[in-house]
């Protein structure tokens, strides 16, 4: 069974909402150019909720990651990664 765009955009956005993060491996962003990306619900103080004529919809965040990064993230967990990075940011 091949999924649709937005049965994939579903189950990413499902993901996220359930588990809070997202750690993606090399996103093609160009013809010769990958980035691995951490993606997240807008964490505390941004207000991560909005309204929407059908329901209530959540603030996204992400930020490119280096591969350390990205390793830090498979071996301790994504949510530790975005914990680490909000300590040390904000």
């Amino acid at each position: 069974m091949v999924q649709t765009f937005s049965e994939k955009l579903g189950s990413v956005l499902e993901r996220i909402n359930n588990i809070g993060t997202l750690i993606v491996e090399k996103i093609r962003i160009s013809e010769f150019e990958y980035h691995n990306f951490l993606i997240s619900i807008a964490p505390e103080p941004i207000e991560s909720d909005f309204i929407l004529h059908n329901g209530i919809g959540k603030v996204l965040i992400s930020t490119v990651i280096s591969d350390n990064e990205m390793k830090y993230a498979i071996e301790n967990g994504q949510k530790k990664l975005l914990d680490l990075f909000l300590t040390t940011f904000l």
